[in-house]
């Protein structure tokens, strides 16, 4: 097998090839180290690699399977990690010139339960500044989408996008406060899962908003995405807010049941709406139309205030960003991009009565979308309003506004309210970008949207094509 042949596998079907040991976990691992030295120059999805590291992982995984220790279908399997979660001896930046020498003296629990799952940890992926939108001069490198270089791959989880796209990594995990999972996922053709709110540990993640922070697989399937969840979700004491309880694990469990009866709400207030881009209305309403061929009831739902999500979502979230980030703010402000400086700096003069009511705010919308979900198992709406905006013809400043549009448009909504979000491909444009399908569930029905995104992918075949760049 050629190192493009397995590089292009979905973990299931690389994790049947390393039990069976058809292939080893350091001829895998060289594969992905070679292809990022070849490709990764100019799409910037990593900004620290651990090849001796990798290989040694690799190495260990190979005597472990060979006597009989399998520990499951992640072992093996070389992934990446947005640089926020902390890595031991491995330096975490945080997208920023004041981090530039921080390296951790232990793992993330994301991490660390990775590492005990198997998983070969390759390095640390490409990110906007501390996670907060456009970065206009990226200190490690601009990062662009695999699809189409003149356009941006979203935010903030960039280089985990591109990385999953570009086959440099069998998977990632991103982070999403108000998108950054599933816009790079919609922009980058992959999958990708913003959880339930404190299903996934934070601790070891560097925080931008604690209240809305989420952490999340980012795949090339669905059926990746519920292996990379069974492995990383659930308790852990150590987390901010840790859950009182353990979830139901076994995300893969139902994959391959039928969803008819399934009931599917679309948000009056969301789909159809002005800002929609003419070729994601239409394949977001093709999919709506296969799913309900596949027996799903699709029912029209409202959610009153989805229009006010954006003005609450920024009283909730900026007066969070910059108490979290009032050290380099105040210490390093010259180190800082001139974009995270003005937000920063903007932040912190709002008032706390702006605050105190968007709180407020918050409570009414989250309860407008729990009570649609007496009515319908998911929401379905599109991940974005258009394909991924030009980074060429578009002054940087323009990008930022029309990529925080976006976010607020469709996004940010569920990480007020908590509930898990999915985007999966579900079309291209005109000009061969990727455009995303979103599935919202109820609280901890994680694993009902990998179900209902693995049954549309089997009757579909997005996620097969490949972006030119070889």
């Amino acid at each position: 097998m050629i190192d493009n042949e397995i590089t292009g596998l979905s973990i299931t079907e690389l994790s049947q090839q390393l039990r069976s040991r058809e292939v080893s976990s350091v001829e895998v691992t060289n594969a992905y180290l070679q292809r990022i030295e070849s490709i990764d120059g100019s799409l910037h999805s990593f900004v620290e690699i651990d090849p001796e590291g990798a290989l040694q992982s690799a190495k260990s995984s190979d005597q472990q399977i060979g006597r009989g220790h399998y520990k499951g279908p992640l072992h093996g399997v070389p992934m990446s990690l947005k640089d926020l979660i902390n890595t031991k001896g491995i330096p975490t930046r945080m997208g920023s010139l004041s981090y530039r020498d921080f390296i951790p003296n232990h793992d993330a629990t994301v991490a660390s339960r990775l590492k005990q799952a198997g998983t070969i940890i390759l390095g640390k992926t490409s990110m906007y500044e501390f996670a907060m939108g456009v970065t206009i001069k990226p200190p490690y490198g601009e990062f662009r989408n695999p699809w189409n270089q003149k356009h941006s791959p979203g935010g903030s989880s960039s280089g985990s996008g591109i990385a999953v796209a570009a086959d440099l990594s069998a998977a990632s995990i991103g982070t999403d406060t108000g998108g950054s999972v599933r816009i790079p996922s919609s922009y980058c053709g992959i999958v990708g899962l913003k959880p339930t709110w404190g299903l996934i540990s934070d601790y070891g993640v560097m925080p931008m908003a604690y209240s809305l922070d989420t952490i999340g697989p980012m795949t090339k399937t669905a059926a990746d995405g519920a292996l990379v969840l069974d492995a990383i979700a659930g308790y852990d004491p150590k987390a901010t807010s840790p859950l009182s309880f353990s979830p139901n694990s076994g995300y893969t469990t139902d994959l391959s049941t039928s969803i008819h009866g399934l009931r599917l709400g679309i948000a009056k207030e969301l789909f159809p709406h002005p800002d929609l881009d003419d070729e994601v209305g239409q394949s977001v309403q093709a999919s709506i139309d296969l799913l309900q061929s596949l027996g799903c009831e699709i029912k029209e739902v409202s959610i009153p205030w989805a229009q006010q999500a954006p003005a609450i979502f920024a009283g909730v979230e900026e007066p969070e960003v910059v108490a979290l980030r009032w050290d380099p703010l105040t210490h390093n402000n010259a180190e800082l991009d001139s974009n995270t400086r003005t937000r920063l700096t903007a932040s912190a003069l709002i008032p706390g009565m702006f605050n105190f009511r968007a709180r407020q705010a918050r409570r009414v919308i989250t309860q407008q979308v729990c009570e649609i979900f007496r009515e319908v198992d998911a929401l379905i709406l599109p991940s974005s309003p258009t394909p991924a905006p030009s980074l060429e013809a578009t002054p940087h400043r323009n990008v930022r506004e029309k990529v925080v549009g976006i976010r607020r448009t469709y996004t940010c909504l569920f990480n007020l309210t908590g509930h898990p979000a999915l985007s999966v491909p579900c079309g291209f444009n005109s000009i061969g970008l990727p455009i995303g399908l979103q599935l919202v569930g109820r609280y901890f029905d994680d694993g009902l949207l990998f179900h209902i995104a693995h049954q549309y992918q089997l009757n579909t075949d997005w996620q097969s094509n490949k972006p030119p760049i070889d």
